[in-house]
C-alpha cells in the first residue's frame, strides 16, 4: 500500500490559494489523505476546481475536517461521525473507517483535551472559541473536550485492531507530546494542539499516524513500530511553506 499525505492547506487563505494553484498537488499514489484545515467549509464551494483536480488525479481523496473547517460555521451542523462525497472520489469524513486492500484506515479529527487549569487561557487566547459556534452560541472548552471524547471513542471502539490488517491513523491533532516543536514549550494554548497518547499508541501500534495542526514539519520518529508523519503547507504569508512536499507519500 502506498498513500500520498499532505495537510494544513489552508486555502481559506489567498496566498496559500495562490501558492497551491501554482504548485499544485503531485500525483505519487493513487490515494491522498487531507489531514484537516484544508479549507473552511464556509468557503468550500468557491473550490470548485481544487475538487475537480483531485478528483482527476487521484482514484480517491479521503479529507478529514480540521478546527479551521469549522470557522465561520456553527459546529453542531455536523455529527460526530458522517462520510459525504464533495466529488463521487473525493471523500469528507470523520469518525470513520476505510478499509483498502490490506489496510485499515481510521479518520478523525482527533480534538485534543483542555486541561481545567488552562480553561480561561485557552479560551481567551484561540480562536476557536471566537469563530466557531455551537448550537447558536459560542464554542467552550466543555465542548471542545466532549470532540475530543467522541474521537477517542471512536478509535478505541475500532473492531479491527486485532486481525492482520495494517492500521493507519489519521488525524489533525497532534497525538503525542514527543518531537513537539520545541518553541512551544510551556504554552497553555498546547492543550488545543496535542493530546498525549503516547502509551495508547504504544499498545495498539498502528503502521502509521499521520497528523497535521501545529505547521511544523517534524521529521519522522517512531512510538515503537508506529510511524508518525507530517506534511503541512501552514501559512504561506509566514514563510511555513518551504518544507511542505506537495508529493510525499508513505508506503507500508
Amino acid at each position: 500500500m502506498i498513500f500520498q499525505y499532505a495537510s494544513d492547506l489552508h486555502l481559506e487563505f489567498p496566498l496559500n490559494a495562490e501558492f497551491v494553484r501554482k504548485n499544485p498537488l503531485k500525483p505519487a499514489a493513487s490515494i491522498l489523505i487531507l489531514a484537516g484545515d484544508i479549507v473552511t467549509f464556509a468557503l468550500m464551494d468557491r473550490f470548485g476546481d481544487f475538487w475537480d483536480y483531485l478528483s482527476d488525479h487521484f482514484e480517491h481523496t479521503y479529507w478529514i475536517p480540521g478546527n479551521h473547517e469549522y470557522y465561520r460555521s456553527d459546529i453542531s451542523d455536523w455529527p460526530s461521525s458522517f462520510l459525504e462525497n464533495i466529488r463521487p472520489n473525493v471523500h469528507l469524513l470523520n469518525n470513520k473507517a476505510i478499509t483498502l486492500q490490506d489496510t485499515r484506515f481510521l479518520f478523525s479529527t482527533m480534538w485534543s483535551k483542555i486541561h481545567p487549569s488552562n480553561k480561561r487561557l485557552v479560551e481567551r487566547g484561540l480562536s476557536d472559541f471566537r469563530v466557531i459556534a455551537n448550537e447558536g452560541k459560542r464554542l467552550t472548552s466543555e465542548h471542545f473536550n466532549q470532540l475530543h471524547q467522541d474521537c477517542l471513542d471512536f478509535l478505541q471502539q475500532e473492531e479491527h485492531w486485532n486481525d492482520s490488517l495494517n492500521k493507519v491513523v489519521i488525524t489533525h491533532h497532534v497525538p503525542t507530546m514527543m518531537k513537539y516543536p520545541a518553541r512551544y514549550k510551556g504554552d497553555a494554548l498546547n492543550d488545543c494542539f496535542a493530546v498525549e497518547l503516547f502509551d495508547w499508541i504504544s499498545q495498539r501500534q498502528p503502521a502509521a499516524w499521520i497528523y497535521g495542526h501545529h505547521h511544523d514539519n517534524t521529521t519522522p520518529f517512531r512510538i515503537g513500530q508506529t510511524h508518525l508523519l507530517t506534511n503541512q503547507l501552514g501559512y504561506v504569508q509566514s514563510g511555513e511553506h518551504t518544507g511542505f512536499d506537495p508529493g510525499k507519500t508513505c508506503t507500508l
